[in-house]
């Protein structure tokens, strides 16, 4: 109940904010779902850690965490573009 809930969220945003429907409720996994899977976690961690150790050191969740925060980057911008394209 939880992924749907998230699903609805996502759903739900998108067609508020742009106007676009991903429809991620009727899809079993999307890629953009994946990617705000491992983003909301590392966001946390990296809000309850001591220190911004990513500034000087990059494991491998951070790398994959900065590939992550690129392509939800990438899809908010195709949003935007689609919105703000005259119909």
């Amino acid at each position: 109940m939880i992924e749907d809930l998230k699903r609805f969220t996502v759903d739900v945003t998108s067609a508020l904010a742009f106007g676009e429907d991903p429809n991620t409720l009727e899809k079993e996994r999307d890629v953009i779902q994946d990617h705000l899977s491992l983003m909301l976690p590392m966001l946390m961690s990296r809000l309850n850690a001591p220190f911004a150790y990513w500034h000087y050191v990059k494991f491998a969740r951070d790398r994959r965490f900065e590939r992550t925060m690129t392509e939800i980057h990438r899809y908010v911008c195709a949003l935007m573009s689609r919105a703000r394209a005259p119909a």
